[in-house]
């Protein structure tokens, strides 16, 4: 639901040792166009911490191909979800 905050978990089991960026953001996408790449939902945490806080923002249109993307040491899309008025 657009203007409510929600925790975007990850798994962090399998992390590279050597990994060259952990400064994560986490962007938002639709139709898998990144579409909020310039405003990331979240930048700048620790990658390894697993999770973090996102919200949604109120101005984001209804639709149900939504993604948000992960991205440190590389982009990992997670899986579509629907965004409501």
């Amino acid at each position: 639901m657009s203007g409510h905050t929600y925790e975007v978990t990850w798994d962090t089991s399998k992390a590279p040792k050597q990994i060259t960026n952990r400064k994560g953001r986490i962007i938002l996408a639709f139709k898998t166009r990144l579409v909020g790449l310039s405003s990331p939902l979240a930048q700048d945490f620790d990658i390894l911490l697993g999770k973090f806080n996102v919200t949604v923002p109120k101005n984001t249109a209804p639709g149900k191909d939504y993604q948000l993307v992960l991205m440190g040491d590389s982009g990992n899309y997670g899986p579509k979800f629907s965004i409501v008025a």
